[in-house]
This record gives C-alpha cells, structure tokens and sequence, in this order.
C-alpha cells in the first residue's frame, strides 16, 4: 500500500515537472518568434537602464529627439568591432546616440571605451542595460540597432554588425 502511495507521488511530481518544463518551452518558442518578427509599432520602451556610475534613466526621457539605441556588450566582437565606428559617425550630429551594454559590469565597459578613447559626447552617451530591456525590444542577440523617430517609434532595426554604410541609410529615416 506504501509502495503505491509513493509511486503516485512520485508519477505526481513528474507530471508537474514535465508540465513546467513544457511551459517554459513553450513561452521561449513564444518569445523568440516575436523577436525574429518584432511588432512594427514597436515604440520606445519605458525600461529603466543605468549610467555608468549607477544612476537610473528612464529611455522615455529622450522623446523628441530621433534616437539610434544599440545594444552591445564589451565581451562581443562584433560589438567591439562596430563601437568606435558608430561613435565617429555620431559625432556628424543630427542624431543621439544611446550606447547600451547588457550583460556587462560597469567597470569592463568603463575599460573598453578608456582603452579605445571613447568618451560620451553631445551626440554619444552610455549605458548598462539587462534582461527586461532585451524583451522590451525584441532582440535575441548582440549587436543589435534600433532606429527611432522623436515620437519615440521605432522606424527601423539591425540585428548584428552593422556597417557605416547600412548605418547611415538607416539613418536618414530619422533626419
């Protein structure tokens, strides 16, 4: 009779195992659908992201102004290669450059753009990021590039290394 008992608990358990692990399959099979095809009235999100010295800025706070937000990391090569690439052509002017690092420390992104001369500017500024701006954006990798206009929508997206030349055509959207 025990014996029964516990092999009902235990077929139990496994059901409630199998079950949660099905539904957290399921939500990512979601999630990565919606990020291969992001809605298309995607608008500048409300996530919070970190300065450099830990202060928290809401992104909603830079409407008005068309945007170019990219997402990198310091550990990412294609990120590292594209950065300084970026940061000379933002410096033409005409559009603000958010610079935001997810999955990273503070200090690493602080030693990546020292070692590079990279310095925030009137066209360039940097961020720390993490898990609930990557969903609020829809991307499921690094580099990734966002093109909003100054109402906030986003007017165009590249996901991975992005050249000067596709970065400027994608650019003139927002001018």
């Amino acid at each position: 009779m025990k014996s029964v008992w516990i092999q009902r608990l235990s077929l139990g358990f496994l059901s409630l195992g199998l079950f949660l692990v099905f539904a957290m399959v399921v939500k990512e099979v979601r999630w990565y659908a919606l990020a291969s095809h992001p809605p298309e009235d995607m608008e500048l999100s409300s996530v919070p992201v970190f300065t450099l010295d830990g202060h928290v800025i809401d992104l909603r706070t830079y409407l008005g102004t068309p945007l170019v937000v990219n997402l990198w990391a310091s550990w990412c090569p294609p990120c590292q290669r594209e950065l300084p690439m970026m940061t000379r052509v933002a410096e033409k002017g005409g559009v603000l450059f958010l610079f935001v690092a997810v999955k990273d420390k503070p200090e690493r992104v602080r030693d990546f753009l020292r070692e590079r001369g990279i310095r925030p500017s009137r066209w360039t500024r940097f961020f720390l990021g993490d898990e609930p701006l990557i969903r609020a954006v829809y991307t499921v990798g690094l580099p990734t590039t966002l093109f909003f206009g100054p109402d906030g929508k986003v007017r165009g997206r590249h996901l991975g290394e992005i050249d000067e030349k596709t970065l400027r055509e994608k650019m003139e959207v927002l001018r």
